[in-house]
């Protein structure tokens, strides 16, 4: 015999139609994750007259000149107290939510808030679950 749970149909249309609405989103998305108010220009506005680029921030010639070296320890200090700030969202607890069902097989992040070791969720990629 034969039952339709008519529950559930409903249900499994929502959540296609959920995800059909987060396909379109992620679509429509531009590829610069770049914020107008973030970080990065943060400091462009506060030392227009210097001339770095992300990548040099993070480069030793970078301490050879007075305002670059200005320029990074304000990055440092303004990247401090945005990551001081940083709250776990939905998202963090769903990849948690999987990992704790076993369905997550590795978390990889480009994330530097930590949100993902505070969940105590692994992103070591010597973290075996094979």
């Amino acid at each position: 015999m034969l039952s339709l749970d008519i529950n559930n149909v409903k249900k499994d249309y929502e959540d296609k139609k959920e995800f059909q609405n987060i396909a379109k989103a992620i679509k429509k998305s531009k590829n610069d994750f770049r914020s107008s108010d973030g970080l990065y220009n943060l400091v462009k506005n506060k030392f227009p007259q210097a001339v770095v680029k992300g990548k040099d921030l993070f480069d030793a010639s970078l301490f050879r000149d007075p305002i670059t070296t200005k320029v990074f320890y304000t990055f440092m200090g303004e990247l401090k107290e945005i990551l001081n700030k940083a709250k776990i969202t939905p998202t963090h607890y769903f990849v948690k939510d999987l990992d704790n069902q076993g369905k997550l097989l590795r978390c990889y992040t480009q994330n530097i808030d930590s949100l993902e070791r505070r969940l105590q969720l692994s992103t070591d990629i010597n973290d075996k679950k094979m």
